[in-house]
């Protein structure tokens, strides 16, 4: 399982450019390692924020799986970006299991936000 937030169109399962990437996904940092670095967090915790995204990613995508909504996307990221959309086009006609997917999704976001500091945005 790659890793579950990557806004770049040449990340799905991992990278495809990763020998000539940019300098910039060699430097970037998310919160919850900057934060493990200057020991703000522990090795468990962060261990733990990252099984709880795993975790979560596993119910949405099930969730997701459950609904037959057909997306574009290749990488997880994309595809919320653009779930996201559909639901907010589609708000009217939502079911209960699409409002059920909605939440795990915010729930997502919230926990990406708090101990990542980023967003499915």
């Amino acid at each position: 399982m790659g890793f579950i937030l990557h806004p770049c169109k040449k990340y799905c399962d991992g990278c495809t450019v990763y020998e000539d990437r940019p300098k910039q996904c060699a430097k970037f940092k998310c919160g919850l390692l900057t934060s493990f670095e200057e020991k703000e967090v522990d090795f468990d915790s962060a261990a733990e924020a990252i099984s709880a995204v795993k975790n979560k990613k596993e119910v949405i995508e099930m969730k997701l799986a459950s609904l037959n909504i057909e997306l574009k996307s290749g990488s997880f990221y994309f595809k919320m970006v653009e779930l996201k959309k559909w639901m907010q086009k589609n708000e009217s006609s939502l079911t209960q299991l699409h409002r059920d997917l909605k939440l795990e999704i915010e729930h997502l976001d919230d926990l990406l936000e708090t101990r990542f500091g980023v967003t499915l945005d």
